[in-house]
């Protein structure tokens, strides 16, 4: 038994056909998720605090990511290494991403962030996903549909949806690039983030 009930407030008809329209975008339908959303939405205005969460897990990461030369380190140029360029550049693009965007991204926001911050070449906007996701900072739908997200119970429900619809294998394998794993199947399917190694 839960603690929800009904509530009626007036808001802005585009805001609200917006905010539905984003609900159906990141969970597939709107039944079931407005209400939660609605209240997620309402304890983050509440805290004013997301942002500064996930500033302070990317600064922690990053500085892992540059005190350890877990990126590719070359002889430095004028002093600074391209590990410590790389390490600010992701830093610069999750800024950016979680300044101008809510919770789910389109593709093209983030392509567009690493373009504008690291270069447009495949290659690096690759290299850049590549370390987004490796750190657990940012989260790809795991089906056909083009979206990111900043935040893990979100992603969970993709995962979620993408176990019922494909099974455990497949799950394994969206699970490969995340500090992440699986516990249990089906209805009790869990994702579970496990810690970056050499975080405290």
């Amino acid at each position: 038994m839960t603690d929800r009930e009904p509530r009626t407030a007036r808001v802005d008809t585009d805001v609200w056909s917006d905010f539905v329209e984003w609900v159906e975008a990141a969970e597939g339908h709107k039944r079931g998720h407005v209400g939660r959303h609605v209240e997620n939405a309402l304890k983050e205005y509440i805290d004013h605090g997301r942002e500064a969460r996930i500033e302070e897990k990317v600064d922690k990461i990053l500085t892992h990511l540059s005190e350890t030369g877990a990126t590719h380190t070359h002889t430095p140029q004028n002093g600074v290494s391209r590990g410590s360029e790389s390490v600010e550049r992701a830093r610069k693009i999750m800024r950016r991403l979680q300044s101008n965007h809510g919770d789910v991204l389109k593709n093209e926001y983030v392509e567009r962030a690493i373009e504008d911050i690291a270069g447009a070449d495949d290659r690096t906007v690759k290299k850049y996903k590549a370390i987004l996701r490796r750190r657990g900072l940012l989260f790809e739908h795991p089906g056909e549909r083009p979206l990111w997200t900043t935040e893990t119970q979100t992603w969970n429900g993709w995962i979620n949806e993408f176990g019922k619809l494909n099974g455990p294998d497949e799950v394994e394998d969206e699970l490969e690039p995340y500090p992440a794993r699986a516990e249990g199947a089906g209805e009790n399917l869990r994702i579970i983030l496990t810690e970056v190694p050499g975080d405290d």
